[in-house]
């Protein structure tokens, strides 16, 4: 990259197999925002949390196989909290790891996975 030219902005996008039904668990389970939808009928919308913003693709010209993404979340006890309350498919417990950081993961109805983590303080 040029010292002119700088990445301003990153929206990961995940495939799924059916847009309705991951549009639904992203905000009912999770918590996102539809940020907007495009195609007739529907392919591809954008949700986000927090102001980041997640592509979702049903046109079936994306990438096969599952995709992972980690978010570096605040209050994340009261957040996955949240998320079970609201069934998410809890794919890993919450827990503290041994690589200093507390996460859990979910599933989307595609079987993406979804970490939601923080840092655990190491000061003693």
């Amino acid at each position: 990259m040029t010292q002119s030219a700088k990445v301003t902005l990153m929206n990961p996008v995940l495939a799924v197999n059916d847009l309705q039904l991951s549009l639904e668990y992203f905000q009912n389970a999770l918590g996102f925002t539809v940020t907007w939808t495009w195609g007739e009928p529907t392919i591809r919308a954008g949700v986000a949390l927090d102001g980041f913003e997640l592509q979702l693709d049903a046109s079936g010209g994306g990438p096969t196989g599952i995709s992972v993404i980690f978010f570096h979340v605040t209050n994340l006890d009261e957040y996955y909290e949240s998320c079970v309350s609201n069934g998410a498919n809890i794919e890993l417990e919450i827990a503290d790891r041994s690589f200093n950081v507390r996460d859990f993961r979910v599933l989307d109805p595609s079987g993406n996975r979804l970490g939601f983590g923080a840092p655990l303080n190491t000061e003693q």
